[in-house]
Formats: structure tokens, C-alpha cells, sequence
């Protein structure tokens, strides 16, 4: 007898940044806008969520707003970032899934400080428990919420190759756990996105908006 098993995620980059020239405006609004939209998924998988720091002040509304909205509507089981050092910002990713649910933080993992400085982008690292259909067992999914630079392909590259080396590491031997990576890639369209796309299927992974139309282009 074949189990089945169904989940829904969203990823989302939330831009919340603070401690920058330009802080991202309405952080409050929108991320109250943000939770009205989350109800019928089981896993959100998060980008720049960030908390700043600046010795003793501390800035985290936008965090605050999503977390205990996020809980209200039963997705409650947080894995978070790192708290930020003294003085800056945090990685801002988040992986938060239903309280029916779960699992466990496994890592994440920094850029080196040259990339984006101040924004300690990298990934985080999740397994989650997710009930089969006849309620008899679970099946467990490794998920990754991903930041890639915002600048330089070559960094890319490289952050991209650490990401992949990790999860064949993680993945190697017997493992044969569902795995799903989302997050924001900063890539180019063209030329940097059919590489990243061949790096993904090289290690078994397939697209899943491959018949979806860009909604926009920076």
C-alpha cells in the first residue's frame, strides 16, 4: 500500500531591512498585510527577516509581527537565524512550519564577510516530520531557505557550489530524504540561471516554476 503525503509552501523575501542607507520602508504594514496571505500553507520558508542590533538597542517589530501572526494561525514550530552580533544585522532567514508538525534546526551556514557586509546572508538547514496520509507514520523532509549575494555573479557561484556541497554531504549513504531548497538567488536571468538550474539537476533536483511567467525583474 502507497502512502501519499501533500504539503503547501511559500517563500517569500520579506525585505526588512534596518540598519542600511536606505531601510526598507512600512516593514510593520506590510509584514501585518503579509499574515493574512499564509493560512492555507503548512511551511513558510523566509528571507529578510531581519534583527538589527546596535549594543543595546534592538530592532525586531517586523519579526515579532510575523512570528506570533504566524503562530495564531497554527504555524508555530520556528527554526531561526543566529542571533545578530554586536553591532548589525542578522542572516534574516526563517523557516516556520504548522504546529502539527515536526522537526528540528540542523544548521546554518554564513557567506564570508565580503559578500553583501553586514547582512550575514548563507542558508538554514530544517528537517521537518510531515504525516503520511493514513496518520501511521511520517515522512522526513530536509528544507533549506537560501540567500545568495546581491552583487557579484562570482560570489554567487561560489556560495551556490557551498550549498550543494553541503546538501550531497548531508545526502550521502543512505539518506534518501525529500529535499526542498527555496530562497532568493539574486540570479541574472540568462546565461546564470540555466547554470544554476544544471548545478540543481546535476544533484536530482527539478524546477518547480519552470512553467511560470517572471513577475518581475529588477
Amino acid at each position: 500500500l502507497e502512502m501519499s503525503m501533500s504539503i503547501r509552501v511559500m517563500t517569500h523575501n520579506l525585505w526588512c531591512h534596518y540598519l542600511t542607507l536606505k531601510p526598507s520602508p512600512d516593514k510593520e504594514s506590510r509584514m501585518k498585510e503579509f499574515i493574512k496571505h499564509i493560512s492555507s500553507y503548512d511551511v513558510l520558508i523566509l528571507q529578510e527577516l531581519f534583527i538589527s542590533q546596535c549594543g543595546w538597542l534592538v530592532w525586531d517589530s517586523a519579526k515579532k509581527i510575523v512570528v506570533e501572526g504566524a503562530a495564531e494561525k497554527g504555524i508555530s514550530h520556528l527554526f531561526d537565524s543566529d542571533p545578530p552580533p554586536y553591532f548589525g544585522m542578522n542572516s534574516g532567514l526563517m523557516i516556520i512550519i504548522l504546529s502539527r508538525f515536526e522537526g528540528n534546526k540542523i544548521m546554518e551556514m554564513s557567506w564570508s564577510p565580503f559578500s553583501d557586509p553586514g547582512v550575514r546572508k548563507g542558508f538554514l538547514h530544517a528537517e521537518i516530520f510531515v504525516p503520511l496520509s493514513d496518520g501511521s507514520c511520517k515522512q522526513k523532509i530536509q528544507v533549506y531557505s537560501v540567500h545568495l549575494d546581491a552583487h557579484f555573479a562570482q560570489l554567487r557561484v561560489v556560495q551556490l557550489q557551498a550549498l550543494i556541497d553541503h546538501i550531497k554531504q548531508f545526502e550521502g549513504g543512505q539518506n534518501s530524504d525529500p529535499v526542498i531548497v527555496a530562497g532568493d538567488f539574486n540570479i541574472s536571468f540568462g546565461q546564470e540561471q540555466t547554470k544554476l538550474f544544471e548545478e540543481f539537476e546535476s544533484i536530482g533536483f527539478r524546477d518547480v516554476f519552470d512553467n511560470n511567467p517572471v513577475t518581475h525583474r529588477r
